[in-house]
């Protein structure tokens, strides 16, 4: 039975590192610019269509330099924090610690210390299914 769990884990490794994903983006609100109202004629600033080119370049590049040539604040804020990678956060890394010696080891009883619920009951969901 353990080589079997052996050759699970790297498919427990995977479903947690989605889930870690899908927690930062869910826990993480973006705000995101309406380009079509910026071209309609409702800006902030005389600017903001120069700027809106510049920002959606630099979104579809992935090159963060561009955002600085925004002039608009606001926009140039959206824009670094759009291309800024999020790190989890140390309840986040632990939930996942956690996770990993639960399912290596098969004892269920770690999944009680991980404090996301959705992690949790993932956890008790993957060791009650082996």
């Amino acid at each position: 039975m353990p080589s079997q769990r052996k050759k699970y884990t790297p498919v427990y490794i995977l479903i947690l590192f989605l889930l870690i994903i899908v927690v930062l983006i869910l826990s993480v609100p973006v705000q995101k610019i309406k380009f079509q109202t910026l071209r309609e004629g409702t800006t902030p600033t005389e600017k903001i269509p120069e700027d809106v080119i510049t920002y959606e370049n630099a979104i579809n590049t992935g090159d963060i330099s561009l955002c600085e040539k925004i002039s608009d604040g606001i926009t140039k804020s959206q824009c670094i924090a759009s291309l800024t990678p999020i790190s989890p956060s140390e309840e986040q890394r632990k939930d996942a610690d956690l996770y990993m010696q639960a399912i290596e080891s098969g004892d269920i009883k770690i999944c009680d210390k991980i404090s996301n619920p959705v992690t949790k009951q993932q956890c008790i969901s993957s060791l009650t299914a082996l």
